[in-house]
């Protein structure tokens, strides 16, 4: 009895040996100030690197209370929102190390953000994907933020830093040499300097007050790259980031700015004056009848000189295109069908010995929009009193309905059994006045991917157009005054009647 007794303790001390030395090997350092992001790593710092501009989106959209307890403000990672996706934290290199400290889902998940090719990542910001769409290479792609959530009170708590491996060929892993912690001082930092706070630096930071002028050149010139996101461009040089990104664009556009490098070949008296490319508006929107709309403003006037179309595109295939004919703003109604995945991009004709091409092969591009996104970038609404959500969205110009319910409201089919969900034209029509309507029971069942693994998706396809005032509405049982749920109008029109500028609510 007594050497079984040794024999179970000497186990039990093997695990916890074992358990140790994993969180041994994986030290990962604390970043406390804005400085210390700046000196003790290389994070974002890059074009077209997107990790400052992720990161300043996170620290704007985390509630901090005074004991430094962080909640999501706004958006449910388990679900998917913005991109958010679990992520396993797999040994990377084959050996012992992680790229972030080992825990027990049992208790905790780690959700990734960033990774702008995935599902929802088109509901961030245009400061954030921006030079995605408008780059090459992967380093457009490697930066993510993690967090750590509670699985039990939905808090966050940890937030991380890091980025997949600069050599492809080590995998797809997150690189641990590249992983840091973001204490919720550094999150502090960044949204007072969002709130246009000062004096940001501290006894910690070792950088002082904003006047600092060897900086303030460089906060300008960015500033022009995101004129309408207060103190991003000042976090960004804060943080160590280069601003040759304003130049890259200027070179682009075959223009010349004030801070365009003279060592260029050309001569800077024989380039236009750059107006600033950044107030370029591309979008998709819809018709009346469910094609995709293209719409565009804030087209500078030296780009207006040039040979230029504007086209709609499916990834890289080219649908429809059209000659700008000079006009800084329009709209242009296509014959194709809304879609998720369709782009606007702008587009010059390119320049040769032998002077300019006029076929669709020899394009160069000039600024691609934001890519549509499949619920207009509209996160899933809340039903309230329940663990569950409604998303409105499209699906070959269709009204469609999704359900997101939470795996751990597991009678929800019973609880759900007399629920319905109506589509409606106008967000003022009554309850009754239903354009279309389907029992929750009847939705279908969907794939579950890694970045919805707390939700199973119920999903139906109705046969109404998706135009703009559409609305999807969950009421629990039959009466009608039971409503838990209304998501915002499609394209945010309240009521297409009165919409006198087009056709969008004529039958």
């Amino acid at each position: 009895m007594e050497r079984k007794v040794l024999l179970y303790c000497f186990c039990i001390c093997l695990g916890l040996t074992c358990i140790t030395a994993v969180n041994y090997n994986e030290n990962i350092e604390e970043l406390k100030t804005i400085h210390d992001l700046k000196k003790k790593t290389t994070f974002g710092q890059k074009f077209p690197q997107h990790g400052l501009q992720t990161l300043y989106w996170i620290a704007n959209n985390i509630e901090i209370d005074q004991n430094n307890n962080m909640r999501p403000r706004n958006f449910n990672p388990l679900q998917g929102d913005y991109g958010f996706h679990w992520y396993g934290n797999r040994i990377s290199d084959g050996v012992t190390r992680r790229a972030l400290p080992y825990i027990s889902y049992w208790n905790s998940a780690y959700y990734s953000l960033g990774s702008l090719g995935v599902t929802n990542a088109n509901q961030l910001p245009d400061y954030v994907n921006q030079d995605y769409y408008n780059a090459e290479g992967p380093m457009r792609n490697m930066d993510r933020v993690v967090i750590r959530m509670s699985n039990n009170q939905d808090t966050i708590e940890e937030v991380y830093i890091t980025q997949h491996y600069e050599d492809i060929n080590r995998g797809s892993g997150y690189d641990p040499d590249h992983t840091y912690r973001v204490l919720p001082s550094l999150l502090r930092e960044i949204q007072d300097i969002s709130n246009g706070a000062c004096i940001y630096g501290n006894s910690q930071s070792g950088d002082g007050v904003c006047e600092i002028l060897d900086d303030e050149q460089n906060i300008s010139d960015l500033q022009r790259a995101y004129p309408n996101i207060p103190g991003l461009a000042r976090f960004m040089i804060r943080a160590g980031y280069n601003p040759n990104r304003v130049n890259t664009y200027s070179q682009s556009l075959s223009c010349r700015t004030e801070y365009t490098h003279r060592r260029r070949a050309r001569s800077l008296d024989t380039l236009p004056k750059c107006q600033e490319h950044n107030n370029i508006k591309l979008e998709v929107k819809s018709t009346s009848n469910g094609y995709a709309r293209i719409t565009w403003s804030g087209i500078p006037e030296n780009i207006l000189k040039m040979k230029m179309n504007i086209g709609l595109y499916q990834e890289e295939t080219e649908l429809e295109v059209f000659p700008l004919h000079g006009r800084p703003y329009g709209t242009i109604d296509t014959s194709s069908a809304l879609n998720p995945g369709l782009q606007i991009k702008l587009k010059r004709f390119s320049w040769t010995d032998v002077g300019f091409f006029y076929d669709t092969d020899h394009y160069t591009s000039v600024w691609s929009g934001p890519v549509f996104d499949e619920a207009n970038r509209v996160l899933p609404t809340t039903i309230r009193g329940y663990d569950a959500s409604l998303q409105l969205y499209n699906k070959g110009g269709y009204a469609c309905a999704r359900l997101y319910i939470r795996k751990s409201f597991t009678d929800w089919t019973n609880v759900f059994k007399s629920s319905w969900v109506g589509l409606y034209t106008s967000t003022l029509d009554d309850n009754r006045k239903y354009e279309y309507y389907i029992w929750c029971v009847n939705f279908e069942k969907k794939s579950n991917p890694d970045y919805t693994r707390d939700y199973d998706i119920y999903e139906y396809e109705f046969s109404l157009s998706i135009v703009p005032g559409v609305q999807a509405r969950f009421l629990i049982n039959n009466d009608y005054n039971s409503e838990r749920a209304r998501t915002e109008p499609w394209d945010g029109v309240v009521n297409p009647q009165s919409n006198t500028n087009d056709e969008l609510g004529r039958k």
